[in-house]
């Protein structure tokens, strides 16, 4: 098999920051190299994959399952049903809602996730009673049916995807951070055909998907996080250190931020460095932010957390206003103001920059280009939050928080408008214990909804 090496440095980023003040820009400091890991590619018989009849696509505003109890995790579109995904159970639901199908899982460990319109399991299979070993299955599924088509196995809960692959880890248990300590394999979705390995120094934390690429993290070291930008060939495109550590997120354009640890230093107060590189390694821009002191807790510093959004990221600290950066140059476009403070930035939609301020709990429109508030929305009621993730089409979702994530009322992104209170939510909602609202979603199905599902069209 061809053996591919690449070896790649920092890289791209686009910005919208949570901050109470920016500081003065520092000169870039020199990323260090590192030894890149390898891939190999697997050739294989390509096996056809099983089709399925046209169906007509359903509204992309769709709602979302109560009857997923886990923190659904997200609705994937296939046809005309949708793949309802959460932490113990991978579900395919028809058009009102229902399970077609459901693989449960056994424990908390249980991954869902769809990859081409394939779904795919990754459940946890206990051991024998003499032994606590556990092993990871990773199971490609047929869409129509839930069925097991192939059944891989992984030493590595965290089974993740590229975008267009199945990737599960697979590692020696050494912990030592040498290269090849754990393996990356990525299967074809549909016939769990090997597609391409990849030699890493230790298991992969977190994945996060880009356009075109997948940011892995790794930690050969417990103080030594590593950064990996994978191409969906199995190609190692850059190889990112965090100076200080810190964590990076993907945006878009081809961008990748790093949010480093801040510094508690006497004499210059609490600061952050933001940097910016692109997919090559190559490092755009860099930011020395000023931060607040947290409150409560000495010699401790407030930081920023990204967020990805839309038109850039978001950079969300516990204290402090929103701060938007332009993608290329790291220039501050906006900032909060002191009305801001501790608002959450959760995502954007067609040039409008959502924001939730817990103050005064409302949900905030900013003109992204401008900086300027297009709209507020204010209901008053404690408890009530806005789903980013529910933000398809020209629409924006308010819901309670409660275990379902029950979609409650429809605004529009653009104006803030209120198109669409669900049957069952009174104008009037009478709170329980803890501020929360006791409303539910129970009568949807007089509306042409199904109860407690959200919705699937607007009026």
């Amino acid at each position: 098999m061809p053996t591919r090496v690449r070896l790649l440095v920092p890289g791209l980023v686009a910005v919208v920051l949570l901050s109470g003040c920016s500081g003065d820009d520092e000169p870039a400091a020199d990323p260090a190299p590192s030894a890149s890991p390898t891939t190999t590619t697997a050739t294989a018989t390509p096996s056809p994959a099983p089709t399925e009849p046209p169906e007509p696509a359903l509204d992309p505003l769709a709602w979302r399952s109560a009857v997923h109890r886990g923190q659904p995790i997200g609705l994937e579109p296939a046809g005309r049903g949708w793949f309802g995904l959460e932490t113990q159970a991978v579900a395919r639901l028809d058009a009102q809602g229902r399970d077609v199908w459901r693989v449960q899982g056994r424990s908390d460990a249980f991954r869902g996730f769809v990859v081409d319109g394939v779904p795919v399991a990754s459940p946890v299979e206990p051991g024998s009673p003499d032994t606590t070993y556990r092993a990871h299955l990773v199971q490609g599924l047929d869409p129509a049916t839930g069925k097991v088509r192939w059944t891989r196995e992984s030493t590595s809960g965290y089974v993740f995807s590229d975008g267009e692959h199945v990737v599960a880890p697979t590692c020696t248990g050494r912990h030592t951070g040498a290269l090849g300590e754990c393996t990356l394999t990525a299967y074809d979705p549909a016939t769990g055909d090997v597609a391409w390995t990849l030699a890493t120094w230790a298991n992969v934390e977190i994945a996060q998907p880009g356009d075109g690429f997948t940011l892995l993290q790794t930690f050969p070291r417990a103080d030594d996080p590593r950064f990996v930008v994978l191409t969906p060939d199995g190609d190692v495109r850059a190889e990112i250190d965090v100076p200080g550590g810190g964590l990076l997120s993907p945006a878009d354009g081809g961008v990748v931020v790093g949010e480093g640890d801040t510094d508690v230093r006497a004499a210059s107060g609490c600061r952050q460095r933001i940097t910016a590189w692109d997919l090559d390694g190559r490092q755009l821009w860099q930011r020395t932010l000023s931060t607040q002191p947290r409150q409560r807790e000495a010699q401790a510093c407030d930081s920023y957390s990204a967020i990805p959004v839309a038109d850039g990221i978001a950079l969300d600290p516990l204290d402090g206003a929103p701060l938007l950066l332009d993608t290329s140059t790291g220039r501050t476009l906006w900032k909060g103001g002191a009305e801001d403070r501790g608002a959450q930035v959760y995502a954007s939609a067609r040039g409008v920059l959502l924001v939730e301020r817990l103050l005064d709990q409302r949900s905030v429109g900013i003109d992204i280009a401008t900086g300027e508030q297009r709209w507020a929305f204010e209901d008053g009621v404690g408890g009530w939050r806005t789903s980013g993730r529910l933000a398809y089409s020209n629409y924006l979702c308010r819901q309670p928080e409660a275990p379902d994530g029950s979609c409650a009322i429809v605004l529009d992104v653009t104006t803030g408008e209120e198109v669409l209170r669900l049957p069952g939510v009174p104008e009037d909602v009478v709170t329980g214990p803890g501020g929360r609202p006791e409303a539910l979603l129970t009568r949807i199905d007089e509306a042409g909804y199904r109860a407690s599902y959200g919705f699937t069209t607007l009026p």
